[in-house]
């Protein structure tokens, strides 16, 4: 709510905003190193924790400066920030750490006020004392409502599945940081890590990335749904199956000591698909990963098959890296896509202007195995008839059916056809 302003004050309290927004990067840097140096739970973050920090107080420090200037209060939109990251905190730091960089930042703010503050001017004086009332306000409003995002997030329909802390699963899969600060980390939430996984990512195939913090009844629902079937169906023979949400995303990291074991994994994600049963809910299974980056690797894996089974028509359907590896290596750059596209290209025009089947008979031939007798039986054409239309396929593309790297790179541009529906 706007607050009443005093006009000997204002002019002053302007200026004094302007010398601290000057430096306001160093400022930033200040309260950074104090909260890391202060409090021990943000002692040993990593360098993109610490940005995020930065770069969230940096954006406090532009908001405080505009209320010091207008009296204005928080804007809503700040407000919304300040819920998003301190519910994100409520999976990385206890309350008493949050509540204690709050303090901090209010006392930085102060002693950067008191800095501004030409001490042989009245006004700047009076204007200290206005930016004291100011200060205060914006540190109480923005503390009651990280409190209360923090709060909330902790009681939500989810917190009671045991699901990885965010910081833990975002280590894990992000493969960043040093691993044996990774490995610190999860023993520290009582998480044992095994040598070797495969990862399986699960998502409703209807549901959004949630915008903010308000995820509707059904979406929890949703997730809860996924998350119970997965504890109840992926069962490891030894170690402890890791389960956490990311986003809109189910992600299980399922201990495997041999690469043996990846058929029983994918037998039980069938059981899962099967058991979830309705339709859209996609399932990716990476291969066998061993190492410190084991659930990174994987999980690269499993959230690309996963990603693919809704555009190759597979949804409800749990599949496996290896079975949408080609459709990867498709979708992998603008530039393969481009090159893929144009391949096609003078068959497709061929075809519509001459009213012929090429790149039908190009379809034909790659699905019955590369066999031409298999291929015009397919067509109801004679041999004879596939050969020619081959030999044209080579003319118009440059391509060799019979050239193991240009039936390769034709075979790549059916797939890229199927899977843009060009």
């Amino acid at each position: 709510m706007k607050q009443m302003q005093r006009p000997e004050a204002n002019a002053a309290l302007a200026e004094v905003a302007a010398r601290i927004r000057e430096r306001r990067e160093k400022l930033a840097r200040q309260f950074v190193d104090r909260l890391r140096d202060e409090v021990v739970d943000y002692r040993f973050v990593d360098d993109e924790q610490q940005t995020d920090v930065y770069a969230f107080t940096l954006a406090n420090i532009d908001s405080l400066l505009d209320d010091l200037e207008t009296g204005n209060g928080i804007p809503e939109a700040e407000f919304e920030r300040v819920r998003a990251v301190s519910a994100r905190r409520a999976h990385e730091v206890p309350l008493e750490a949050l509540d204690r960089g709050w303090r901090i930042f209010g006392q930085t703010a102060w002693a950067a006020v008191l800095d501004a503050v030409r001490a042989d001017s009245p006004a700047d004086s009076a204007a200290a004392l206005e930016a004291a009332a100011r200060l205060l306000r914006h540190i109480d409003a923005a503390t009651t409502a990280g409190i209360q995002a923090y709060l909330d997030e902790l009681q939500n329909p989810l917190s009671d599945l045991g699901l990885l802390r965010r910081d833990l699963l975002e280590a894990l899969v992000s493969g960043r940081g040093d691993p044996e600060h990774v490995r610190r980390r999860a023993q520290s939430q009582h998480v044992r890590l095994a040598g070797a996984y495969v990862v399986v990512v699960m998502r409703d195939a209807h549901a959004q990335v949630p915008a903010g913090l308000d995820l509707s009844a059904e979406r929890y629902a949703a997730l809860r749904r996924i998350v119970e079937g997965a504890r109840a169906h992926l069962q490891p023979a030894e170690g402890s199956l890791l389960v956490g949400v990311r986003e809109s995303e189910v992600v299980a990291a399922y201990p495997v000591e041999t690469r043996e074991g990846v058929e029983l994994v994918k037998h039980e994600c069938a059981e899962l698909s099967e058991a979830l049963v309705a339709p859209g809910i996609d399932i990716g299974i990476s291969g066998w990963h061993p190492g410190d980056r084991a659930i990174a690797a994987g999980y690269a894996e499993a959230r690309a098959a996963e990603r693919l089974a809704e555009a190759t028509g597979d949804s409800g359907n749990a599949l496996t890296f290896d079975e949408v590896l080609i459709d990867h290596i498709v979708r992998s750059s603008p530039a393969i896509e481009s090159a893929l596209s144009e391949t096609l290209r003078p068959l497709v025009e061929y075809d519509l202007a001459r009213q012929t089947k090429l790149v039908g008979t190009l379809r034909a031939f790659v699905d019955a195995g590369f066999n031409i007798t298999k291929s015009a039986a397919a067509l109801h054409a004679h041999p004879n008839t596939v050969a020619y239309r081959l030999r044209r396929i080579k003319q118009l593309t440059g391509r060799d059916v019979h050239d193991p790297n240009d039936l390769l790179v034709l075979l790549l541009s059916l797939k890229h056809a199927a899977l843009t529906g060009s």
